[in-house]
Formats: C-alpha cells, structure tokens, sequence
C-alpha cells in the first residue's frame, strides 16, 4: 500500500513538472509567405506565436531588422538569432522559412494613361503598355514605333530601349502577352 500511494505521489510530481515546464513552451508557426506593405516587419507579422498571454504579446512586438530579410526570405536560423535570449529549450519553430513579399501601394492608373482616350496610335507617341504574364500585369510607359489603329499589333520602345509587339487595345493602350 505505501509503494502504490508513493509511486502515485512520483507520477504526480513528474506530471506536474512536465505540465509547468509545457506552459513555459513557446511554439512559432512560420507564415509560408508574407504580402506585406510595411517598412519594418515584427515576429507577430511572420508567425503565429503559441504561448502564455503576455510572453506572446512581447515576442510579437520585436522587430526583424531589415537585413535579415533582405533577400526576402526569413528562415528559422535567423529567427532563433533575433532571439537569442529565448531559451532554446522552451522555443519550437514550425516551418523552414518565410517568403516576404514586398506589395507597393496601388498606382492609379491615370498616371500611366494618356488623356484622350483614341483608338488610333501614331509613330513617337508616349503609349501604356500593359504586359501580362501567368495572371500578374506589369504597366509601363513606352514610345510607339509604328502606327496603327485599334486591334493592330504595332512595336513599341520601352524605357529600358528595349523593343517589343503588341495589340492596341480599345482604350489606347498596348497589350502585351507572355
């Protein structure tokens, strides 16, 4: 009888100790990609932080220095070196790495066109192209080559003088597609 009500204490105790040591754990579950505007990103922006209220409210608010990601990817090594003073025992990441994806803030697209809109293009006008690829659109300004009117494929100059064909959309612009 005093062995069983002693081993029940001993398993108790464990218990206990491995219960209080788990509610000191801090789990991390790296975002696969971040879309984000922000100059300065912090831990909460690029993962879901599992742990008690308050320890949860100060990792989020530490902020990733910009170098760690500048090649736009935020992996496990260099998070565990943001916190270098978690203790590595109590800290588990979930996920190799994060994909920062840096989203500019929408263009109006007034800025790209021309004023009247025209169904005809003439040879050295400042035209829009708008080049379309896999569902992503990249608008440009150009400088038209060639006339012609709406449905027309005509080559354009790019900034970059590179020259490329395309179709004149009803609108005035030059549609490009990859």
């Amino acid at each position: 009888m005093k062995n069983s009500v002693f081993v029940i204490f001993l398993v108790s105790v464990c218990f206990l100790l491995v219960t209080l040591k788990a509610y000191g754990q801090i789990e991390m579950f790296l975002y696969p990609v971040v879309n984000t505007d922000k100059q300065q990103l912090q831990l909460l922006d690029v993962a879901r932080i599992v742990a008690d209220d308050a320890t949860r409210t100060a990792l989020g608010a530490i902020t990733i220095e910009p170098a760690y990601y500048a090649d736009m990817l935020l992996d496990r090594s260099e998070i565990r070196r943001i916190l270098h003073n978690a203790d590595s025992g109590n800290l588990r990441i979930y996920g190799s790495a994060v994909r920062i994806r840096n989203i500019s803030p929408v263009i109006n697209r007034s800025d790209f066109q021309t004023k009247v809109h025209r169904d005809r293009i003439k040879s050295g006008e400042k035209v829009t192209v708008i080049i379309r690829k896999n569902g992503v659109m990249i608008q440009s300004l150009a400088t038209a080559i060639e006339s012609g009117k709406s449905g027309d494929i005509i080559r354009v100059k790019l900034k970059d003088t590179r020259k490329i064909k395309g179709r004149i959309s009803r609108e005035g612009d030059i549609e490009v597609w990859m």
